[in-house]
């Protein structure tokens, strides 16, 4: 299904010419498409805090969008844009998701205060090894920027950054 939409460029001669070469460049090399999933399916692609969506979009190339569903609304409809390359991806891996699959390898990175970062990685390493052990998945912290990089299956990631904040949330709370 094909959606027109109608543009109105303003400006300078030059620069009107330079927005429609800019214009026909994207519209001529990406695609939209539209995806329905039924409403009840739609939050597997958000997953925790987003980190499902960032991940198939990191992954794929290509952007995806997926609104949240009105009361009493069976199906929401998923838009993914890109090129044809990041398309195709980007909808197998929805596809896997909404079906249940989930072997692909899954990265994510999330950031916390840099003065959180003792807390998460623990005394020797303890803290951050526990938290592998616990989930399944491969971690790599950043003490300089507080970068967190968790890779494994999205069920691993999604558990180990769930326990890198419940971490920080515990420390936040201590005297």
């Amino acid at each position: 299904q094909v959606k027109e939409k109608q543009y109105t460029i303003a400006g300078r001669k030059e620069g009107i010419a330079k927005a429609e070469e800019f214009l026909e460049r994207v519209f001529s090399t990406y695609q939209i498409v539209e995806y329905p999933v039924p409403s009840e399916k739609a939050g597997r692609l958000v997953g925790t805090k987003g980190s499902v969506r960032e991940s198939l979009q990191s992954q794929s190339g290509a952007v995806i969008d997926i609104p949240h569903a009105k009361p009493g609304q069976e199906e929401v409809t998923v838009t993914i844009f890109g090129d044809e390359d990041a398309v195709e991806k980007a909808k197998d891996a929805v596809a896997s998701v909404l079906q249940g699959r989930s072997s692909t390898q899954w990265n994510t990175t999330i950031v916390v205060p840099v003065e959180q970062v003792p807390v998460i990685i623990g005394t020797g390493g303890a803290s951050i090894r526990q938290i592998e052990s616990t989930s399944g998945a491969r971690i790599e912290v950043s003490r300089s920027s507080g970068e967190i990089n968790i890779s494994g299956r999205e069920e691993q990631v999604t558990r180990a950054e769930q326990l890198i904040y419940e971490a920080v949330d515990r420390r936040k709370g201590a005297p």
